[in-house]
């Protein structure tokens, strides 16, 4: 392969594409410090509002933490030259055909939403959620974990399940 053509396009174009990476580095570098600043601030003011339910505060600062990097690796990639619009493009595309591939995941998600904006229980209660009596361990975004009063045993009940049937709650009383 005949590479004459290289100190030519060095001589023409190093310094613009040298300074493009620079600017690149610098903007993934800055936009780390201001993307943790933004999400710790949101991540504040969310566990305010959400009387301090750790659960929902979490979730929305990673879908905030996640969407910022995805658009500053794209602000980076368009820095660099890249074409990010057929990037835009499949990504819609590959959303779309995962949403169809997790759907009972984005399910347990939905509901897993619900149960932290509702709180119709809380970790300690005492509930029969699911057909399942006992003690609320844990609350996730995907399932809750509670603890057999019967057995003792841990039960995982996926959120579209506890949310899907009757809760009932001993702890909390009108």
């Amino acid at each position: 392969m005949d590479f004459q053509w290289v100190p030519d396009w060095v001589a023409k174009n190093g310094v613009e594409c040298v300074k493009n990476i620079a600017v690149a580095i610098a903007l993934l570098v800055v936009g780390k410090f201001l993307i943790k600043w933004v999400v710790a601030l949101a991540r504040k003011a969310l566990m305010k509002t959400c009387r301090g339910n750790p659960l929902m505060p979490d979730f929305l600062a990673s879908i905030i933490s996640k969407v910022l990097w995805l658009l500053l690796f794209m602000m980076a990639a368009a820095r660099l030259g890249l074409d990010v619009a057929p990037l835009v493009a499949g990504l819609g595309i590959t959303g779309f055909i995962v949403g169809f591939a997790c759907q009972d995941s984005l399910a347990n998600l939905a509901a897993g939403v619900m149960i932290a904006m509702n709180e119709p229980f809380t970790v300690g209660d005492a509930v029969t959620v699911a057909g399942v009596a006992g003690e609320i361990r844990e609350v996730s975004m995907m399932a809750t974990v509670v603890r057999d009063e019967a057995t003792g045993n841990r039960v995982v009940i996926p959120n579209k399940a506890a949310w899907g049937g009757v809760i009932t709650n001993r702890t909390k009383k009108f």
